[in-house]
């Protein structure tokens, strides 16, 4: 009877809220990247070009 009391307190305490947080950081993320995809192309490739840019920047400062 205690094993079950223990078993069903730690489902309710660690993995409904573990589970729990994960949506909400989902849901938290999806908001966060909804605000990047405004449908502005310019925007777009200034993006793509400044993380092509960056990544070159690593490889030399890497090598």
């Amino acid at each position: 009877m205690q094993l079950s009391r223990t078993v069903a307190r730690f489902d309710d305490r660690a993995i409904s809220r573990t589970v729990t947080g994960t949506g909400r950081a989902a849901g938290r993320l999806g908001a966060v990247l909804r605000l990047a995809q405004n449908g502005n192309l310019q925007a777009y490739l200034t993006g793509m070009l400044a993380g092509t840019a960056l990544l070159a920047l690593g490889l030399v400062v890497l090598r």
